[in-house]
Formats: structure tokens, C-alpha cells, sequence
């Protein structure tokens, strides 16, 4: 596997609690990894340890062979975009100005070529027929699909280096409809794919995650308990074990697996 970002032994303590025990994994570039857990598991804990914005207490994080804490925010910015779930703006900027934004690590200067990555985002994400709207004004879903053309539009190019893009998302499917939620993970699919970026998402929705992860991290109670392809992680026991409902495995028509659910 191309271990894009490494995570051995990493702990997190906040105010005496424990958030993240111990956990130690390898997240490879071109491929998708779905974080899965219930509420208060650790998920959006180890997404923050992942990107840097928070520190782990013990262990060390590695992005693309460079210890993370490390490395400049700058520097970590051209190789890894960040979406957060609350996707609010505190200025009434446009949708363009937010996807603008986007471009800043590289400090490019403006130019049509910056203005056409500005375009393909929003084109991609479904929002360039919202680019003069302001931000505020937009449904949650809107405002999802608008910073998620940020944070595309941030790792839009390969680097000089070849090191591969990380894109982190924290719960992007929450506010938008189950035809956009496919949409954004196809999306995210597409780019592990074609572009060799390694995609890490949190999810709530286990047949997204059947669907289209490559590879599953199962958090449960601040611990790593699982880890593997979906449909091996995924099991009708292990979601009891894990949600206390009962699961039924199924194959789509298409062949993805997927669980029927019902409460225990």
C-alpha cells in the first residue's frame, strides 16, 4: 500500500478525557477511507489529528513520509484540504470569493488559468450557477456543495513534487440529498482514482461507505477496533456489535454489498 498519511500510537487527551486511545494505521493515497463509528466514537477527533489541526497528546502523525507537526500550515496546505461539517461562512462573501479561496495556499497570482480551476470546482460540485449568490443566502446543502469547490479547488493541481494530495471530509454527506450525497462521494471516488488522491471521509451512512470506500477505519469508544475493506469490516456482527442493530447482507443488483437494518 502507498501510505499517504501514517498514525502510530497516536493519543489524544482533552481536560482529562480521553478522545483517541493508542491508534496506530496507514491511509493510502488513491483510494477512499471511510472513518465509521457511532456518535462521541473519536471520528471527527481523528480527522482533526489527521489534518493537524489539533495535536496529538502521544504518537506521531506522518503526511507523505514528513512528520506533520513538522510541517508549515502553508506547506500543509498545498498538499491537504480540509472540510469541516459545519459548512458557514462568517463574511458574505459570493460563492466564488469562497472558492477562491481555495487557491490562496499556492499564492498564484490572478490569471485566467486560476480563474478556469475556479470554474471547473463550482462546475463540479453543481454550483456554478450560484457563483454571484451569497454564501448566507444558500441552503445547507448549497453552502456544502460551495465549500466542497474549496477545498477542491485547493488541491485541483498535482504537485511540483508528485507528492500525493490528501483530501479530508468531515461528514460531507449530512446536509445534502441522497442524489447529491452520491454525487460528492462519486466525486471523491473519481479523484482517488483518475488523480491518486487519497480521500478520508467520516460517515454515518454504512452502504455509502460499502459503496465507496476502498478501505473502513471503525472507531468505537475513542478506540480503533476494525479496519479493512468495507465489506470484511462491515459485517452483520460486528454492526451489532458496534450500533446494537440488527443487520441483513445484501448484494445490489449491481453487486455492492449492502445492509438492511432494522432496530434490535
Amino acid at each position: 500500500m502507498n501510505a499517504m498519511l501514517c498514525l502510530n500510537q497516536v493519543s489524544c487527551n482533552v481536560g482529562g478525557a480521553k478522545l483517541l486511545e493508542a491508534t496506530t494505521a496507514a491511509i493510502a493515497a488513491g483510494q477512499v477511507t471511510a472513518i465509521l463509528g457511532p456518535n462521541g466514537a473519536g471520528k471527527s477527533t481523528l480527522l482533526a489529528l489527521l489534518s493537524g489541526q489539533r495535536r496529538a497528546s502521544s504518537g506521531r502523525v506522518w503526511l507523505n513520509g514528513t512528520l506533520l507537526d513538522d510541517m508549515s500550515p502553508a506547506a500543509t496546505a498545498r498538499v491537504r484540504a480540509l472540510l469541516h461539517q459545519d459548512s458557514s461562512v462568517a463574511f458574505d462573501y459570493t460563492v466564488r470569493e469562497l472558492v477562491e479561496l481555495g487557491r490562496y495556499p499556492h499564492r498564484l497570482q490572478p490569471s485566467a488559468h486560476e480563474a478556469g480551476i475556479v470554474q471547473a470546482a463550482m462546475a463540479a460540485t453543481g454550483v456554478l450557477h450560484l457563483q454571484h449568490r451569497v454564501v448566507t443566502a444558500l441552503s445547507g446543502g448549497e453552502r456544502a456543495r460551495a465549500q466542497l469547490a474549496r477545498v477542491l479547488a485547493q488541491l485541483w493541481e498535482p504537485t511540483a513534487s508528485g507528492e500525493p494530495r490528501c483530501l479530508l471530509m468531515d461528514e460531507p454527506t449530512a446536509a445534502l440529498d441522497m442524489a447529491h450525497q452520491h454525487q460528492v462521494l462519486a466525486l471523491a471516488k473519481d479523484w482517488a482514482v483518475r488523480q491518486g488522491v487519497g480521500a478520508v471521509l467520516v460517515l454515518h451512512d454504512l452502504n455509502l461507505a460499502l459503496r465507496y470506500a476502498d478501505h473502513v477505519l471503525l472507531l468505537q469508544k475513542g478506540r480503533l477496533t476494525h479496519q479493512g475493506p468495507p465489506r470484511e469490516v462491515l459485517t452483520p456482527a460486528v454492526v451489532a456489535e458496534v450500533w446494537g442493530v440488527q443487520a441483513q447482507a445484501v448484494a445490489h443488483a449491481d453487486g455492492v454489498g449492502q445492509l438492511l437494518v432494522s432496530a434490535a
